[in-house]
């Protein structure tokens, strides 16, 4: 009693369970394999977020910063098919340059409606129902409808020839400071009109007027209510 008895494994055949020899050193070298690539993609996955300044208030790459409002880009930015945004704005302070070394088109779809306003070679088109400029106080200084232009501001000087094919309401029309006033039809009759008046004045000259036929005033009793 207590000795212990051995065994020859050899002997009787047995194998104990297990990986030993080359096998084993196959599987170390494997573990080991797949640890390096483990290791690499946190490497790559760390630098990564750092070169892209990611954090917790977006993605920041280079000079673009995606947060959850929207897209912030300082600096250039070279777009190089269609851009699709909500609105475009600029930086407090800061011009908004937008350049091209073809044509720039601006398009806007709402339902079966398309605008577009395009910016092309010696020539700028707008395509839309209505066109409305304004100052940065949000006045109408020029709107273009389907029944007419209309100037908002208090006076426009054009210098040159201008042809209306319809009528033109003002209040006044004045000539250059050097040089007459001329108004002129070609083919058809001028009429000037005016609800409270209508006054033809020549401070420094003559006032002429041809007509091939008749020339007719008219004025009609003002009735006090």
């Amino acid at each position: 009693m207590g000795r212990g008895k051995s065994t020859d494994f050899t002997e009787s055949g047995y194998q104990p369970a297990g990986i030993y020899g080359w096998r084993k050193q196959c599987l170390y070298a494997t573990i080991l394999f797949i640890l390096v690539i483990v290791i690499m993609n946190l490497a790559l996955t760390v630098w990564i977020l750092r070169v892209l300044n990611f954090n917790i208030e977006g993605l920041h790459m280079g000079t673009i910063r995606i947060t959850s409002e929207g897209i912030t880009i300082d600096g250039r930015t070279d777009v190089v098919k269609t851009l699709y945004a909500s609105s475009i704005a600029s930086k407090p302070n800061k011009v908004l340059n937008i350049a091209s070394e073809r044509d720039i088109l601006l398009k806007s779809r709402y339902s079966e409606d398309t605008n577009t306003f395009h910016i092309g070679k010696n020539k700028i088109e707008a395509s839309c129902d209505s066109f409305e400029v304004r100052d940065p106080k949000g006045k109408s200084r020029f709107k273009v409808t389907e029944k007419g232009v209309t100037y908002g501001s208090d006076e426009v000087t054009y210098s040159g020839k201008a042809v209306f094919n319809g009528s033109i309401e003002t209040p006044s029309i004045r000539g250059p400071h050097v040089g007459s006033l001329r108004l002129e039809s070609a083919s058809s009759s001028i009429i000037l009109s005016g609800r409270d008046g209508v006054l033809i004045e020549a401070p420094e000259g003559n006032i002429d007027m041809k007509s091939a036929h008749d020339i007719i005033f008219s004025a009609k009793e003002r009735v006090n209510k």
